[in-house]
């Protein structure tokens, strides 16, 4: 168990899913243009401003979600990932079971999903300003205090940073 290292936890928002045509499984519903742009506007921020390489990228099932994955990974390379079907569509109670449940080998994880759920699980867990708010195509940054374990992360014990 690594403790002396502090942990890190980059929260990304998938780009928005496509409406406009009327798809009976949402798990089915793939990025949008306006998604897609975005996604590719992510992507750009992070070759210009590279991040820690995570060690494990937990995702949602939803179409859309590994669509925002697959262009990230032109990035992120060949990071392990595990999709979590927890997360499709999971409130911030449910994100957090999943975040406490990570092994504290890992110090520094990933998760993709969708909003409002990432969105909510942030400001939970972030202690002090919860601006700026997640978006479509945007993450934040949690760290967690040195020492801590992923087991013991609990509302406002996280600090929050935007991921630029």
């Amino acid at each position: 168990m690594h403790l002396n290292s502090s942990k890190t936890l980059y929260v990304i928002a998938a780009g928005d899913p496509d409406n406009s045509a009327p798809i009976i499984n949402e798990l089915k519903r793939p990025l949008s243009r306006r998604g897609i742009a975005n996604v590719l506007t992510l992507l750009e921020e992070l070759k210009e401003n590279p991040i820690c390489l995570p060690e494990l990228i937990l995702y949602s099932p939803s179409l859309y979600v590994r669509q925002t994955l697959d262009l990230l990974h032109e990035v992120l390379g060949n990071v392990d990932t595990i999709c979590k079907d927890a997360l499709y569509a999971a409130p911030d109670y449910r994100v957090l079971e999943i975040v406490q449940s990570l092994d504290d080998i890992l110090s520094c994880v990933m998760i993709v999903g969708e909003l409002p759920g990432l969105r909510q699980f942030a400001s939970y867990v972030s202690k002090g300003n919860h601006s700026p708010l997640l978006k479509p195509a945007d993450g934040v940054i949690l760290t967690l205090p040195k020492g801590e374990s992923w087991h013991t992360l609990k509302r406002q014990n996280a600090r929050r940073l935007p991921l630029f």
